[in-house]
């Protein structure tokens, strides 16, 4: 067709109307096209969001079954398990793998939370209660499993006595009194949202219980991992967090050595040097709208909660564990140093220092013997009974003592007391 053909009139809008009517196909084809992307796109959106409802129902069931199971199976008092495995995890850090000797099952527990021991450490001498969390998964139905670091000699002069007992005394086939897990720490599988488990040296152990669950939930959740400690000397679990944080996206690992030795290598052996604190979280955390499980000395919980609080989190968020009494606690103000306290038996008393002291530490100051374990309301060795007054606890018990009685390590007057001591 040449250019004198095309300067018909008519021709020209035959040709127009052919581009139009091809424009409005295309038009028409890529509508159709982005109707099946979008039907595509929505059906596998309607897939994914059916699955995810499906794993929701799935984990919601199996954590209702493993409460109906650890009900059923729950013990009173003290029950013996046999050490079956006694494995060193790290230099003066031993893990006890533990089975009941009466062959039973197992109850389970919930990841976080810990099993209080009975032992007798002196032949002949006195009984002694302490916690050691648990540091299995309670996916592993058929054993628990401790993690035990050796307590060197402390202000006094003294080590240890239970985790030298432990280490030094116990070997696989003795067999130990243990009490049913307990503890108010501990990981709600049922709830949503991101999380971050700060472990510090030792302290890794119920956060690594934690973080074993959310790596195989059937829901994942978004996990920041950070473990501190002073080398590789002391670097627990090394290879199982970093397999666990290779294989899995929704974690991330990060691991703060303060003191490296000359062999440890940053970038491959650890990531920061320093400790875990709250610039690091700031810098790493792209918010701070997490639950945060932290446990660890008492100098780095003491600032991580302090400055966690000031960052913006709510209280509620902030989930800490210890086993030192020396260790985070949020004591009521009161006008302590106004009551009195006196001890029935002993026929002692005094007036309360206004420094914190629990009714222990003032027992403990007027030489008037009293029995303790955990040192932290949660073994209920120093149940004491009250005759008189009201107490408030410097942290929750993580079992109410019965009435008219006391938890004295972690009690502090609202009342002048008297109590049968």
């Amino acid at each position: 067709m040449s250019l004198v053909e095309l300067s018909d009139p008519s021709q020209l809008f035959w040709l127009s109307g052919f581009v139009f009517v091809v424009v409005v196909a295309i038009q028409g084809v890529l509508s159709l096209v982005a109707l099946f992307g979008r039907q595509r796109l929505q059906s596998r959106l309607a897939r994914e969001q059916l699955q995810l409802l499906k794993n929701q129902v799935t984990q919601t069931a199996a954590l209702y079954q493993t409460q109906i199971d650890m009900k059923r199976s729950i013990w009173s008092g003290l029950r013996k398990f046999r050490i079956v495995k006694k494995q060193s995890e790290a230099r003066d850090v031993v893990s006890f793998h533990l089975k009941p000797e009466d062959g039973g099952a197992l109850p389970g527990y919930y990841p976080g939370q810990f099993l209080t021991f009975q032992v007798w450490p002196h032949k002949g001498g006195k009984s002694v209660t302490r916690c050691y969390s648990l540091s299995s998964s309670p996916r592993e139905t058929d054993h628990y499993r401790v993690t035990i670091k050796r307590i060197g000699a402390g202000v006094d002069g003294k080590p240890g006595l239970v985790s030298n007992y432990f280490i030094d005394s116990l070997n696989e086939g003795d067999t130990v009194d243990v009490r049913s897990p307990a503890g108010h720490f501990f990981l709600d599988e049922s709830r949503p949202g991101p999380v971050v488990l700060i472990g510090g040296g030792v302290g890794i152990t119920p956060v690594f219980s934690m973080l074993s669950v959310l790596a195989t939930a059937s829901v994942p959740r978004d996990t920041w991992f950070f473990h501190g400690v002073k080398n590789g000397d002391q670097h627990l679990w090394k290879e199982s967090l970093t397999n666990l944080a290779a294989a899995r996206e929704h974690i991330r690992l990060h691991v703060c050595y303060s003191q490296p030795n000359p062999d440890d290598r940053e970038g491959i052996d650890y990531h920061h040097r320093g400790h875990v604190d709250i610039d690091l979280l700031k810098q790493l955390l792209p918010s701070n709208n997490f639950d945060f499980f932290i446990c660890g000395p008492a100098a780095m919980m003491n600032s991580l909660v302090t400055n966690l609080l000031q960052w913006g989190v709510p209280e509620g968020r902030i989930h800490v564990e210890t086993f030192n009494p020396a260790s985070t606690r949020r004591a009521e103000g009161s006008s302590a140093s106004k009551r009195k306290v006196r001890f029935l038996r002993s026929g002692k008393g005094g007036t309360w220092p206004d420094d914190g002291q629990t009714l222990l530490s003032i027992a403990e100051s007027l030489k008037i013997p009293m029995d303790s374990g955990c040192q932290v309301g949660h073994c209920g060795a120093c149940k004491t009974v009250l005759k008189q007054g009201e107490v408030t606890y410097q942290t929750e018990p993580s079992s109410p003592p019965e009435p008219g009685t006391v938890l004295a390590c972690i009690a502090l007057p609202k009342t002048d007391l008297e109590v049968d001591a």
